[in-house]
């Protein structure tokens, strides 16, 4: 009989990593598809991308945050984000700055308000780094 040994480091986090971003894909790749736009090709990601992306998706809050942003196209404003999320303001800037430090997000500032918007394609291009493994 053979002992299953828990993962650890990245291979966990590549794991969870991996089912993270299939149901973030799951939650908002419905929407790109029926756009009608030409496809866009997958980006490029450099190794410390890569690495970037595997630490944001480590968090459970980051990947919750992730999972919400990608349920709109136009991206939601920060509030909206900040009512879901228990946390104080800095922690939650903190998460943001890791997720758009990653290129999962893209942070356009309206007055006092942010919008976040998912970057889609870089969220593909990890997906597809994840397959090649």
């Amino acid at each position: 009989m053979t002992e299953t040994l828990p993962q650890r480091g990245y291979a966990r986090a590549a794991a969870s990593g991996a089912d993270q971003l299939s149901s973030i894909m799951n939650v908002s790749m419905s929407t790109v598809h029926r756009q009608k736009s030409a496809p866009s090709k997958s980006a490029k990601l450099s190794e410390r991308q890569i690495h970037l992306i595997a630490k944001a998706l480590s968090d459970p809050r980051r990947h919750e945050i992730l999972q919400h942003v990608g349920t709109r196209e136009a991206g939601v404003l920060c509030g909206e984000v900040r009512g879901r999320q228990p946390v104080t303001a800095a922690t939650l800037s903190h998460h943001i700055k890791e997720l758009e430090n990653a290129g999962l997000v893209q942070v356009e500032r309206e007055g006092k308000c942010m919008r976040l918007i998912l970057q889609r394609d870089i969220l593909e291009a990890y997906l597809d780094h994840l397959r090649a493994i």
